[in-house]
């Protein structure tokens, strides 16, 4: 089968554009739970460390 070259570069521009999509999935991916993780966060009061250091002060004052 014969292909004309500007529909060959088409695809293969097709291709590129394809792949490069794919590859920046994982970043997206990525992305998008930091940001869910940093809105529970917010919503929780904090960190994971000023959670921490409030449980310290919390079973300091109990003992």
């Amino acid at each position: 089968m014969w292909i004309s070259k500007k529909r060959w570069e088409s695809m293969e521009k097709r291709m590129a554009d394809i792949e490069k999509q794919v590859q920046q999935q994982p970043l997206e991916i990525f992305s998008i739970l930091c940001g869910q993780w940093h809105k529970q966060m917010t919503k929780s009061g904090g960190t994971n460390h000023s959670s921490f250091q409030n449980h310290e002060k919390q079973s300091g004052e109990e003992v």
